[in-house]
């Protein structure tokens, strides 16, 4: 594999296979997960529709080692100007740090945000964050797990707490979700077949807009699963 040379498990799994390594019974899955936690392989290119594996030194490049200390305040920092508004516990539940390490990392950097108080919470974000601007809010089909509900402890801003049990499950399942104007409005479901079809689930009747921006957002979503047929 050195040179970028990226191949399927299939590739691999030959290769090992002529060098009297066996990779039947399950083996050919214990040895890919092993390479990856060993970081020897990362995910590669895609070779005609299929997966590939790449060496992690090739792929990734190196970076220079940080202190504890460094390390808490940079990923503190990273989801606060991505993630903000948020709170120190949607920082915790992200980043499954300790309350003390996530503290920690908010100190280190509160010089290099802003803070508001919401009802009962203190929010942080960028200081180059500027909420005045009229900004311009599309309706969009996000996928499951995504960022947008995932990323926060508290979701009230979000979505409406009678709502949440058709967006996301006890045990932790998210569904596809529409959101129109930072506020999740309903479910989605592709289905593929002939042609993609989009069965759409809103917790209220839709207005006759967000009817039509649903209409867009769904062709861009077949024009999007077309990319590369």
């Amino acid at each position: 594999m050195r040179g970028g040379k990226h191949l399927t498990r299939k590739e691999i799994m030959a290769a090992l296979e002529k060098k009297g390594i066996k990779t039947d019974d399950l083996r050919a899955s214990h040895i890919m997960f092993r390479a990856e936690t060993d970081l020897v392989v990362c995910n590669g290119i895609k070779k005609d529709k299929q997966f590939t594996y790449a060496l992690f030194d090739e792929r990734i490049p190196s970076t220079k080692k940080k202190t504890r200390e460094e390390a808490l305040a940079e990923l503190a920092l990273r989801y606060f100007k991505s993630h903000g508004p948020a709170t120190l516990q949607d920082f915790t539940w992200w980043s499954g740090l300790s309350v003390a390490d996530a503290k920690r990392g908010l100190e280190a950097i509160k010089s290099n945000l802003v803070s508001e108080k919401y009802g009962e919470y203190i929010l942080w974000f960028g200081a180059d964050r500027d909420f005045k601007k009229k900004k311009n809010n599309p309706l969009v089909y996000l996928p499951s797990f995504d960022e947008f509900l995932i990323s926060y402890k508290s979701r009230r801003i979000s979505i409406n707490p009678e709502h949440t049990s058709h967006a996301f499950t006890n045990n932790g399942i998210f569904n596809p979700v529409i959101v129109h104007n930072a506020k999740v409005i309903g479910t989605w479901k592709p289905k593929f077949k002939k042609e993609v079809t989009i069965k759409e689930h809103f917790f209220i009747n839709p207005t006759e807009k967000q009817k039509q921006l649903c209409k867009k957002a769904a062709k861009e979503f077949r024009k999007f699963t077309e990319v590369g047929k």
